[in-house]
């Protein structure tokens, strides 16, 4: 059970043997979902910016994998994947609690698309996916009794999201306020006591009772990219927050780093 005293930490990444641990996930996460397992992790918010037929736009970061393709002159498609994990380490005293939290989910959608002016764009795209999401959480050094346990639930998720963007060789720039819904469903549990399961006091204290039935979430972000015709850099930056369903555990405050490549017949000029 976790106190008031207890001390939190997030464990960083490794990435191709690279750390990777950002301040602002840490300040988040420890402030506002008070060390408990994470159990939406958003994935980062597809902006293509397409503007013409046959182009192709694809986005890789550690996370996910997103790749947009322009079937006409105004519709485009696009498909998502998803491989998100999060740890961190709740200690008191001689104990020590590690939550890892695991979101896999694969998407599709298909939207319009409009370029205006010389750069501008707007664009909406709406689709769905279903997916998994797995808590694993350890105690060892308690006075009373350790434990290991997981629960693991699938999901059906579905989005919309509405953007207004600047394109052109050097930048991208687009705003995007995304809604996602996700339907939990399926739960599964393992390594809970019979008379912890009864009180639900584990599942209540960690926010885990809350996960099932149809969670939304409003997402407003931005996107910024820079770079060249073929490549750039992208950073992107959201805020998460909950409007329907019990409240349930997430960071509020998303920072997302990827590469993004456009293939276009413009380009070839």
């Amino acid at each position: 059970m976790r106190r008031n005293n207890d001390k939190c930490q997030f464990e960083p990444h490794t990435l191709f043997g690279v750390k990777i641990l950002m301040a602002s996930f840490v300040l988040a996460g420890t402030v506002l979902t008070s060390c408990r397992p994470n159990a939406y992790l958003p994935n980062t918010i597809h902006t293509p910016l397409l503007k013409e037929k046959g182009e192709i736009r694809a986005t890789l970061n550690t996370s996910n994998v997103q790749l947009a393709y322009a079937v006409t002159e105004n519709i485009g498609i696009m498909a998502n994947g998803q491989y998100s994990t999060m740890r961190q380490t709740t200690t008191s005293g001689n104990e020590a609690e590690k939550d890892v939290s695991t979101q896999t989910v694969g998407e599709i959608g298909v939207g319009y698309f409009s370029p205006f002016g010389a750069n501008g764009v707007f664009e909406v795209y709406s689709g769905g996916g279903y997916g998994q999401v797995h808590i694993h959480s350890t105690l060892t050094g308690s006075a009373v009794r350790d434990y290991d346990r997981t629960l693991n639930t699938f999901a059906t998720k579905f989005f919309l999201q509405p953007s207004l963007g600047f394109s052109n060789t050097p930048f991208d720039l687009a705003f995007t306020p995304r809604i996602t819904g996700m339907i939990y469903g399926n739960r599964t549990l393992d390594g809970y006591p019979v008379d912890e399961l009864t009180k639900n006091s584990i599942l209540a204290s960690d926010g885990l009772d809350k996960l099932e039935g149809l969670h939304m979430f409003f997402e407003p972000g931005l996107t910024f990219r820079v770079g060249f015709k073929w490549v750039k850099l992208q950073t992107q930056v959201f805020y998460v927050g909950q409007f329907i369903g019990e409240k349930t555990t997430y960071i509020p405050l998303q920072i997302h780093f990827g590469l993004h490549v456009n293939i276009a017949n413009r380009h070839m000029e």
